[in-house]
């Protein structure tokens, strides 16, 4: 083929050209002597599809409102035709276009000399030894990437264990701290309980020995108090009742002059004075209902109602008058201070007769003379 100068870019029926076929079937020898004397004609420009083409005048332009490809021509006379449908292509123009496009523009190299051939050859085995040389380094590359990879990986995989051990450990130190926390509060809780059964049985021992007796007593004090308060106010009651009964029933003081009088004389000397208004109890003092009523029968009010009279003008009143309260507060608590010194006074001097006739009883008992020294002593403390 090359002796008779053979088009060597033609295919056959496959597709494949003299090039395409040595190399498919590893004849390195046939692939070299084609490429020694044929060579690629790269200053053949490939076809332009689009500029080629360009048929009568059509232009591809882009619609807007309807989004989507279409072709305008201009006509001679200035009218403008539109159509959705790529333009009507002439079938020769396209296979010639394709034969064109696909055949490679291979190109026989000029027969150079042997020492050029030589030349070609040492510059192959060259590039063939230094492909080589690059092939080894690049395995070297590859082996070194793959180990500093699997170092990395290593480190990763040592990290991440690392990482997951300190998690598990803390984890493990987090569960034993709540368990150990948890004990201490079930031993704290176990402790209170233990300490207030202790206190309520000592409380009830307590209760029992010292206290019961003191609460009973109490109580009974609250009771006997709350009876005496409840006598108190229901006698303040009475005295009220029977006031109120009193004024209602007796002529008024202000009319009846003479009958006043007559009751102040009957009522007896006055309970208290200050100044010149003095406090009268309404005509004495019955102990029992029987006597009452007898005294209400005959008719006079025996009821232990106080009245108050001015001693220079005679006239009574029921109510306290304004002189009654004391205008100084020193005086008020002087009085108040004398009564109790007073009552103290009589309460001491009545001790005193009562030992003194206890004294007087024993000094002749009988059984004992005049001259008894316990009945001299007695007589001489009497």
């Amino acid at each position: 083929l090359i002796q008779n100068d053979a088009h060597m870019g033609k295919k056959n029926f496959a597709g494949l050209t003299p090039l395409g076929e040595a190399k498919m079937n590893g004849n390195r020898n046939i692939v070299n002597l084609i490429k020694d004397n044929y060579t690629t004609d790269d200053s053949v420009s490939n076809c332009d599809w689009d500029e080629e083409f360009k048929i009568d005048g059509w232009v591809e332009v882009w619609n807007d409102q309807r989004q989507k490809l279409q072709w305008e021509r201009k006509l001679p006379n200035g009218q403008v035709v539109t159509s959705t449908t790529p333009p009507a292509v002439d079938y020769q123009l396209v296979l010639k276009a394709r034969q064109v496009k696909c055949s490679q523009n291979v190109v026989k190299r000029i027969c150079p000399n042997a020492s050029v051939m030589m030349f070609e050859r040492q510059r192959r085995t060259q590039k063939k030894k230094l492909e080589l040389v690059m092939k080894e380094r690049r395995q070297i590359v590859l082996e070194r990437c793959v180990v500093k990879l699997q170092a990395l990986f290593r480190q990763r995989k040592a990290r991440n264990a690392a990482l997951h051990l300190r998690a598990q450990t803390i984890a493990a130190n987090r569960i034993k701290r709540r368990l150990i926390n948890l004990r201490k509060q079930k031993r704290y809780q176990a402790c209170i309980t233990i300490q207030s059964f202790f206190r309520m049985y000592a409380t009830r021992a307590y209760y029992k020995e010292f206290l019961r007796e003191r609460l009973l007593s109490y109580r009974d004090s609250r009771i006997l108090a709350s009876c005496v308060q409840r006598l108190w106010r229901g006698f303040k009651g009475r005295s009220q009742f029977r006031r109120q009964l009193e004024i209602t029933t007796l002529p008024d003081p202000a009319t009846d002059h003479d009958f006043w009088v007559q009751l102040q004389i009957e009522a007896g000397p006055p309970k208290r004075e200050l100044g010149v208004f003095a406090e009268y109890i309404l005509s004495g003092n019955p102990k029992t209902w029987e006597e009452r009523n007898l005294i209400k029968r005959h008719g006079k009010y025996y009821r232990d109602v106080s009245l108050y009279m001015n001693t220079i003008t005679r006239r009574v009143s029921w109510t306290k008058p304004a002189g009654w309260v004391f205008n100084n507060v020193k005086e008020y608590y002087a009085l108040r201070v004398q009564t109790f010194w007073r009552a103290r006074v009589a309460k001491r001097k009545i001790n005193v007769l009562v030992k003194a006739n206890r004294l007087l009883t024993n000094t002749f008992d009988s059984g004992r003379t005049v001259s008894d020294i316990v009945s001299l002593c007695n007589y001489t403390f009497y």
